[in-house]
This record gives C-alpha cells, sequence and structure tokens, in this order.
C-alpha cells in the first residue's frame, strides 16, 4: 500500500499527516489538477492548464482538447487511469469537470470534481 504526505496540509503550513491508498491518490490528484502546468516546484510539467480554452466557442473541440489535457495528465501521474469523464458548460463562463479514475494497484473507483473558469 502506497503511503504518503497530506499535500494539503504542507501548503497551508499545517502539520503534516499520512495519507495511505485512496485518500492520498485523492489528494494528489485535486494538487495536480488545481497545478498549472510546469507550476510544480521540482520543475515537471505535470498540472493543467485549462483557462486556455475557456475562449474557444466550440464546446465539441473543448471537451476534445481539454480531455486529451487530462488523459496526458493522468499517463504522467500513472497511478490511475480514467474511466469517465463528463463536462458541464455553465452559462457563467465555467465548466463543471467530473473525472472517475481507477487505480492501477487495486482498482478502486476514485471520482474527483473540480471545476474551470476565466
Amino acid at each position: 500500500m502506497r503511503l504518503g504526505v497530506s499535500y494539503k496540509d504542507i501548503l497551508k503550513g499545517g502539520t503534516t499527516n499520512l495519507q495511505t491508498g485512496l485518500l492520498l491518490i485523492r489528494d494528489e490528484l485535486e494538487l495536480l489538477v488545481n497545478f498549472k502546468k510546469h507550476g510544480l516546484f521540482f520543475g515537471n510539467n505535470l498540472g493543467l492548464d485549462l483557462e486556455k480554452y475557456m475562449y474557444l466557442s466550440n464546446k465539441e473541440a473543448t471537451f476534445h482538447l481539454i480531455r486529451d489535457d487530462i488523459i496526458d495528465l493522468l499517463r504522467k501521474y500513472g497511478k490511475v487511469y480514467l474511466k469517465e469523464l463528463s463536462m458541464e458548460f455553465k452559462q457563467d463562463n465555467t465548466i463543471h469537470i467530473t473525472i472517475v479514475v481507477v487505480t492501477r494497484d487495486t482498482g478502486e473507483l476514485l471520482q474527483l470534481p473540480f471545476q474551470v473558469s476565466q
């Protein structure tokens, strides 16, 4: 079983807690989807820059571009693979995204909702 640190606590300056299994993967993915690409301190290209797609008018093209970026992120992350992806385009120029992933080692499902706005 994987063991790691809850990154949220490190970033907030709180006490560090050890996480295992699905909790660790959830915390890592929540961190990665909210980081800009090339924004992590150790210089890799993990992260998502989805704001650049907010100005496109073709929603189908936007969906495919965002999907490809998410698949690329998950491929680089390596602990999960994508099972399902849904997006809801809102009138207030936000996109609500929900990804469902399966862990590679245990086969557990994890649902992760997040949103992108201008």
